[in-house]
């Protein structure tokens, strides 16, 4: 186990470095950070052939003022530093001192706000339309890249900026000069990074639905894919030209509530999965309260105008800090014992904070971290997501485990069932047949002993032994039902069946034993029409289904009537056995063709529970169906149908042939 463990902290060590290495490529080839007090940048003594420079350091601006190269250069109010936060616009000016004549590369972010490019005099370009009043102001987040010519040594940069609608820290620098190659590959370098991290978020977000698929119940997966389509999400607004081409009229103040949007909804899928990793760290009540912050920052952003919206960036910050410190508190309060998959999700917690807080330093107080720069939170979210990855394939690894383990008990206790199923089966087998000899002796005797008394003065001797007869017979059909269980569960009901005429059947099944069966007074009245065609049948199992239809019919009807009728309904013969009795009670409609089916409470039913489970199972061998019909205390309706020896000839229709009746008493 500490050798899995070893190798996993190896490749995750190695998925950090790699996560450096691609943000890292925003500053390659061979960037360096060129500060200036003064508002001019000399980099004269920068070898710029094969590499680049960024500038930073405050600038030459005018306040509250658009003005041309020309005017610029007349006012006499000129400022030298960083741009106050509050100013509404001004014009921004640097000037860049290069070793030679000649072209040099350049690119940068024409900020998120209204502005005007001119390079050494000349306009080159605008983002949105700078304006003195918010009315005309029209913002937009632009990106340029250009190539300028110096004019004796010089490269000048003018900006005209109106900023109605955001407040930020950063300068009016911050632009990329040097060999136009070189410019161009660090610009490549910016687009590549974020196409690789959407490509990372889509492939992490693609494993862990992965998972989710392969077992349902454990959810954190499905927590984590959406909290890659977040990811891919906020990624894309910020970092990817590919789908910012595809929506090239998305408003500026649309993607920006977007990426504000994003990590809101974030919060939720991480507490989730923090919730999962270690149940009962987090109180429901902080969660909630956590949760219900979210709900007002994302309304904040979704109503608030974009001015109001960047001024709350750092109360939320704060509050994400917060919520980040009250859960490294509860998991030291209460995860005394943490296990590697919880080890490694706090660890990727920690990259989170990390990178929340250097952020925070970045935009407040610009702030960076050497070599990183603007990508600190791409890194920390990328190696953040890694971290919990890791983490959910490990606990993904023990669900499987879990449910393997359980599905072999299961198998193991399915098996002893099955071997006790088979004993109990064996046991009735064995127990019926020893029953089914001295059931048969005693019947026996007792119809003999009933018709030897005929005649004779012993009449209630000769009604013992008539019902000695029908008890023995009763018991006799009850251990008959167990042994056709036992046969139909092992598999050994075997059908004979050949052409035979039901109303054959139903003749004999009534003569033979509806006297001995009818102890309550009934009637009974057969609807058997004499041109029925020939159904497909095993005779026995038939008269052996009858009988069972007309024994329940009987002992659940008392002075009433019993009706056995029978209809072709298309390629099928129908039989149908009714009663004027009790009924059935609803709630044992449904479990009529189970095995020893329970009765409800006072049921008067003494069966063993199996006559129209083995019912069913014959008439299906057969090929038919068997329905029941009842309304309680209004009688019961058993049908089952039969397919014909040949095709029935004629329309197929359901209507009665005119059957002659018989009546029994």
């Amino acid at each position: 186990m500490r050798k899995e463990q070893l190798k996993i902290s190896l490749l995750l060590a190695g998925i950090v470095l790699l996560c450096l290495l691609i943000w890292r490529m925003e500053a390659m080839p061979s960037r360096v950070v060129l500060s200036s007090r003064s508002g001019v940048w000399d980099l004269r003594g920068v070898r710029l052939k094969d590499g680049h420079a960024k500038l930073a350091g405050p600038v030459e601006y005018v306040p509250r003022a658009l003005l041309t190269p020309e005017e610029f250069s007349r006012s006499d109010a000129v400022v030298l530093g960083t741009v106050p936060d509050g100013t509404d616009y001004l014009t921004s000016r640097i000037r860049i001192l290069v070793p030679e004549d000649g072209f040099y590369g350049s690119a940068g972010w024409m900020a998120d706000y209204g502005s005007r490019l001119y390079v050494n005099g000349e306009w080159l370009a605008d983002s949105g339309k700078p304006a003195d009043s918010k009315e005309e102001n029209i913002a937009k987040r632009f990106f340029i890249q250009f190539t300028a010519r110096s004019q004796d040594g010089v490269i000048e940069i003018v900006q005209q900026s109106s900023n109605f609608v955001f407040r930020s820290h950063s300068v009016q620098g911050g632009w990329l000069v040097g060999s136009p190659a070189a410019v161009a590959q660090a610009v490549a370098a910016m687009d590549y990074s974020g196409a690789i991290a959407i490509g990372l978020y889509i492939a992490l977000g693609l494993v862990h639905l992965l998972l989710f698929l392969l077992v349902p119940r454990y959810r954190v997966n499905l927590w984590g894919a959406l909290l890659c389509l977040i990811w891919v999400l906020r990624t894309g607004i910020l970092r990817a030209p590919a789908l910012q081409a595809l929506l090239p009229g998305l408003l500026w103040g649309v993607d920006l509530r977007i990426e504000y949007l994003t990590v809101v909804a974030a919060v939720v899928p991480i507490g989730e999965l923090y919730n999962s990793f270690f149940p009962g760290m987090l109180s429901r009540r902080g969660r909630s309260l956590a949760y219900g912050f979210q709900g007002i920052f994302a309304a904040a952003y979704l109503l608030l105008d974009t001015l109001t919206m960047s001024r709350t960036i750092f109360l939320y910050l704060a509050s994400a800090v917060l919520y980040i410190v009250y859960v490294f508190i509860s998991f030291k309060r209460k995860v005394k014992k943490p296990d590697f998959k919880q080890k490694l999700s706090i660890c990727g917690l920690f990259f989170i904070l990390a990178g929340v807080v250097l952020d925070s330093l970045h935009s407040t107080a610009g702030i960076s971290v050497p070599f990183m720069h603007d990508v600190v939170t791409e890194t920390a979210l990328a190696v953040f997501s890694f971290f919990q990855m890791a983490a959910m394939l490990l606990g993904t690894m023990e669900e499987m485990a879990a449910a393997r383990e359980a599905e072999r008990r299961l198998m193991v206790e399915n098996e002893a069932l099955d071997r006790l199923n088979r004993l109990k089966t064996e046991f009735l087998s064995n127990v019926s047949h020893e029953l089914k000899t001295p059931l048969t002796v005693v019947s026996g005797h007792a119809q003999i002993s009933y018709a030897q008394l005929a005649g004779t003065e012993n009449g209630a001797v000769r009604d013992k032994m008539r019902i000695i007869a029908s008890e023995a017979d009763r018991l006799a059909l009850m251990v008959g039902q167990v042994l056709d269980v036992t046969r139909i569960e092992e598999g050994r009901m075997k059908l004979e069946k050949h052409p035979c005429h039901i109303d054959e059947l139903i003749y004999r099944a009534v003569e033979t034993h509806f006297p001995i069966l009818n102890k309550n007074g009934n009637r009974l009245e057969i609807k058997a029409g004499l041109d029925l065609p020939e159904v497909s049948a095993d005779p026995g199992r038939i008269t052996q289904v009858l009988v069972n239809l007309i024994a329940n019919a009987l002992r659940h009807t008392a002075q009433g009537l019993i009706t056995v009728s029978t209809r072709k309904a298309g390629g099928f013969l129908e039989v149908s056995v009714s009663d004027t009795g009790t009924g059935i009670p609803p709630e044992d409609m449904g479990r009529l063709f189970t095995r020893f089916h329970p009765r409800s409470p006072g049921s008067p039913e003494t069966g063993a529970g199996l006559g129209l489970y083995i019912c069913k199972y014959l008439v299906e061998e057969h090929g038919g169906k068997i329905t029941v019909e009842s309304a309680g205390g209004a009688g019961t309706a058993v049908a089952f149908s039969l397919p014909l020896q040949a095709p029935a000839q004629g329309d197929g229709s359901e209507q009665e042939d005119g059957y002659p009746v018989s009546l029994l008493v």
